[in-house]
């Protein structure tokens, strides 16, 4: 989706951060919901996690049909998409392609002029302030926040809602972190 999105302006691609952001309150709010909802039951903490996940598979699968189907049809999409191939981007030319849209074919000096693409290599070494950046923020993010969030074994007024809580919170943050 990012590597659409990058084809385009880049109000999209925040957006689309945004409503990332927004899922991740939004699925652990629904965790909170689902453990509300099945916790004085019987299996309750089986059956709020198996309601949890079918409610979170299905929207991840509407989602997917939803970019799959309904996303190339919209005319920005085929706007930008369009704009993208005639400036000589590859991966564009051959989804395009797949999709039985065609687009003109460049003259043999107009593609010598075009800048030669750099390689993956190259790429890193020009921006790898950015993929540090990157990697400890996900090293961070990914691996001492859920480590804390679940080894915390001492009491907590919240009990079982700890984690929960405490998770919801991260991800509500996370998603007005922008505007702080």
């Amino acid at each position: 989706m990012i590597d659409d999105l990058s084809f385009m302006l880049l109000v999209f691609i925040q957006s689309f951060l945004a409503g990332l952001a927004a899922a991740g309150t939004l699925t652990s709010s629904l965790r909170l919901i689902t453990k509300a909802a099945f916790e004085k039951s019987e299996n309750g903490v089986r059956k709020g996690a198996m309601l949890f996940l079918a409610i979170s598979t299905f929207f991840q699968l509407f989602c997917i049909l939803l970019y799959t189907y309904f996303f190339p049809k919209l005319p920005i999409v085929k706007y930008f998409r369009a704009k993208a191939a005639l400036e000589g981007s590859k991966t564009v030319l051959g989804g395009l392609a797949a999709a039985g849209i065609g687009t003109q074919k460049e003259s043999h000096e107009d593609s010598i002029k075009q800048i030669e693409r750099l390689s993956n290599k190259q790429l890193i070494y020009q921006n790898i302030d950015y993929a540090l950046d990157l990697f400890l923020i996900y090293a961070l993010t990914l691996s001492i926040f859920p480590g804390f969030l679940y080894e915390n074994t001492r009491e907590h007024r919240l009990g079982t809602w700890y984690s929960l809580v405490l998770d919801l919170l991260y991800a509500s943050l996370f998603f007005i972190s922008p505007i702080l």
